[in-house]
């Protein structure tokens, strides 16, 4: 029998997605989540698989629970934003690339899909985003 850590697994399942096998990728992470029910790696990868397949509910779920754990990670910020954008909820995907940029304020790709966001909700771009409270602190 072979071993393979936790971290090689959740790669390999991130390749799994990026081959879009999606629902295999969906079934390993289900897998993981039984033995491990807070392995927080485990649910980001898995709301990615959502995400890519379309499914943004459970994409939204499982990214805000990553939030909720610890509300400076970028990747899920961005991803909520993807979401949002995709279901046309322009407001909530703007306020989440724009907490992504309090996290990296000198994110040029994050800068541009902000200015697109607010283009197609047909509002100019602040000069500069003020950043949130807890930016602040």
């Amino acid at each position: 029998m072979t071993t393979i850590t936790l971290h090689k697994y959740l790669q390999k399942i991130d390749e799994l997605i990026d081959e879009n096998r999606l629902e295999e990728a969906i079934n390993h992470c289900r897998h993981i989540l039984q033995q491990h029910p807070r392995h927080v790696d485990t649910y980001r990868i898995l709301a990615k698989a959502y995400l890519e397949r379309g499914h943004y509910e459970e994409s939204v779920d499982l990214t805000q629970r990553i939030l909720s754990t610890d509300p400076s990670d970028l990747i899920a910020h961005v991803g909520l934003s993807i979401a949002f954008k995709a279901q046309s909820q322009l407001d909530p995907a703007i306020w989440h690339l724009e907490r992504a940029l309090d996290i990296e304020p000198y994110n040029s790709p994050l800068r541009e899909e902000l200015q697109e966001l607010y283009m197609l909700k047909k509002m100019a771009m602040p000069d500069s985003v003020a950043p949130s409270s807890a930016a602040l602190a």
